[in-house]
């Protein structure tokens, strides 16, 4: 467990050191994802519960709300880090699905711990804007050491990939909005 903190300190603090150890042995996709990215999806997911709550929903509309993020974010990173894999011969990198995976949860860290903070006051959304920047800016530090794309693909290659895992999680959680709306 302290490995993946180790991670995620380095999120914030040496950005290339974190896309490093979840690269190394230690950390095989399957487990990273259960130890490291789904509690972040659950904070992530909590965050905007409280986001709708606060705005005048009640728990089953807040508890919805969670549900449907979480399925989106979860839905997102798997079928996200398939499609981005696959894109990775054009771009000349690495076509590991376990590896995209990885540079995947750690990349998205500030985004998704910047929604229980963006909850908390309307006036925190920038934080929401800025870990988003951030967090593209990270794939793109990810994607020398995780995937050996080289530097003249890495812009054009996170952008693609950042709509691709964003147009994912939107259309999932459009799609689950609906069928929750409808069965309640």
């Amino acid at each position: 467990m302290g490995h993946y903190f180790s991670i995620f300190t380095a999120v914030f603090y040496r950005p290339g050191q974190a896309f490093r150890l979840a690269a190394g042995q230690e950390a095989d996709a399957r487990r990273m994802f259960f130890c490291y990215g789904l509690p972040l999806l659950v904070v992530a997911s909590a965050g905007r519960m409280m986001a709708s709550t606060a705005a005048g929903g009640n728990w089953l509309a807040g508890l919805t709300v969670f549900l449907v993020n979480l399925c989106a974010y979860i839905v997102a990173i798997f079928l996200g880090a398939y499609l981005v894999s696959r894109l990775a011969v054009p771009f000349r990198s690495e076509s590991d699905r376990s590896l995209t995976l990885k540079l995947i949860l750690v990349a998205f860290t500030p985004f998704l711990i910047s929604q229980p903070l963006t909850a908390i006051s309307p006036h925190l959304r920038v934080l929401g804007f800025l870990a988003l920047a951030y967090t593209v800016l990270l794939f793109g530090v990810g994607l020398k050491p995780m995937l050996q794309t080289p530097p003249s693909k890495v812009s054009g290659y996170s952008l693609v990939a950042f709509f691709i895992l964003l147009g994912i999680a939107w259309v999932v959680n459009l799609v689950l909005s609906g069928l929750f709306i409808f069965f309640l």
